[in-house]
């Protein structure tokens, strides 16, 4: 399971890769899109690093 976790984080810091490069060459103009978006993404990725540090201390206790 930490393995997917681990990818799942990765792919959505990706897509706010992504996401920057197409507004930066404009591709993407609207601003208010483009922050609603990052925000989402930023904000998917810390619940995303929450559940990983809950589920890895979780295994650890486990022990």
């Amino acid at each position: 399971m930490l393995d997917y976790l681990t990818y799942a984080i990765a792919s959505n810091d990706e897509t706010i890769d992504h996401l920057e490069n197409v507004y930066e060459t404009g591709s993407l103009q609207d601003k208010e899109l483009y922050e609603s978006l990052h925000e989402r993404l930023d904000k998917l990725g810390r619940k995303l690093n929450n559940f990983l540090q809950s589920v890895e201390s979780s295994h650890l206790s486990d022990k």
